[in-house]
């Protein structure tokens, strides 16, 4: 197999942001692009060539051809979708050359621009809810026999519910003002059940992170990658802007000279959604060297970061907003939700004052009411509700 350029088979969804996450592989005729129960990793989008897709028949002598896949055909979007693994094997059958998207470049994609990657996540599902259908269909046709086999039913079903499931989001109308009002709702609905389940979860480590940088007389630093960084920026934001001096750090910049931001003594605040962030975990024993005190946000438990870190704040998700657990959304919200939280409740702990606030924000209208001696607005309790 060889990797190339070649750009075909993609009707309907923009190219320029999609190119950069796509290989071309060349298969020559005989060749596996895949294998029943191997792990899903890759989809293929055929440019050129046929594709054979066959499924084993251990008790047939026959081959078990499911169906061809020719130009514009797409095969193994099912494991990329649902993380499984394959539920057939496909053959060059001639000489064929594909486009492949891998898992890995598909979430890249899906963190760096999330609407080009919802437009693929639902292009290629529309090609899988399709594909289920005729091969649901196919399927039992394939197998008859008199006698139930457990084996063939579960296969069967397992087809005729990954249609239906990828059917719903896929061939809703994006064009109709109903269907994005509900898929807003539904997003924002996730966001804030996530948020409601961390707070439930917030106890000691808010008293104890709140303490910690409450009795150090310097400042605070906070560090991040990709989403997470992005969170960590505004939170340092936050921070300032509150009454609690603090600076963002890139992590990847720490190790190359940036780690002269601190001062012995200065606490960190390290964002990550995986708890396993590299240049994060690297970075532990050299914070131990600045004694630096560390307080993690993280979206999993058991893992380097949550497991050496002094104190913790539990981020954990159940799953991401978008239909395929991808886009960071839930995860970042309910990250910024703890900034906050922290921030605001250190600012309550200063006894930080509009006054306060006044002094760090002159500019803006905020600022200039604030400076005019104009009382910032309390909202009554019936606006509180």
């Amino acid at each position: 197999m060889t990797i190339g350029a070649v750009g075909k088979g993609f009707d309907g969804l923009e190219m320029t942001a999609l190119e950069p996450y796509l290989e071309t592989a060349h298969f020559s005729q005989g060749a596996y692009l895949m294998r029943e129960g191997d792990p899903g990793d890759t989809c293929y989008v055929i440019t050129s060539g046929e594709v054979r897709i066959e499924v084993e028949r251990p008790d047939s002598s026959s081959d078990g051809v499911v169906s061809y896949l020719r130009a514009g055909d797409v095969c193994g979007e099912f494991s990329v979708l649902d993380d499984s693994p394959r539920s057939a094997s496909a053959y060059a059958d001639t000489d064929v050359v594909a486009r492949s998207l891998s898992v890995s470049a598909l979430r890249l994609l899906c963190e760096r621009d999330p609407a080009s990657g919802i437009s693929v996540l639902q292009w290629l599902s529309r090609h899988a809810a399709h594909k289920a259908r005729e091969f649901s269909t196919n399927l039992q046709e394939f197998i008859f026999t008199g006698e139930s086999d457990p084996e063939v039913d579960t296969l069967v079903a397992s087809a005729v519910v990954a249609q239906a499931g990828f059917t719903s989001w896929s061939e809703a109308d994006s064009d109709a003002e109903s269907s994005l009002v509900d898929c807003a709702r539904t997003v924002m609905l996730a966001e804030s059940q996530a948020i409601r389940a961390a707070a439930n979860r917030v106890a000691d480590e808010l008293h104890r992170a709140v303490e910690v940088i409450r009795r150090h007389p310097g400042k605070v630093v906070v560090t991040g990658i990709g989403k997470s960084g992005h969170v960590g920026r505004r939170l340092a934001a936050t921070l300032c802007s509150t009454g609690t001096p603090a600076v963002f750090l890139h992590a990847t910049e720490a190790v190359h000279g940036d780690l002269g931001v601190y001062v012995p003594g200065d606490p960190t605040i390290l964002i990550s959604n995986s708890g396993a962030t590299a240049e994060l975990v690297h970075l532990l024993p050299l914070l131990r060297s600045w004694n630096s005190p560390t307080i993690a946000i993280v979206g999993k438990l058991s893992t380097p970061l949550a497991e050496q870190a002094d104190i913790v704040f539990d981020g954990r998700v159940a799953s991401e907003a978008d239909p395929f657990n991808l886009v960071p959304s839930c995860s970042t919200a309910v990250a910024q939700s703890l900034g906050n939280a922290l921030a605001l409740c250190l600012m309550r702990a200063r006894g930080f004052t509009d006054r306060d606030f006044a002094r760090c924000h002159p500019g803006g209208q905020l600022g200039r009411r604030l400076s005019d001696g104009e009382p910032v607005p309390v909202p009554s309790h019936r606006e509180q509700r």
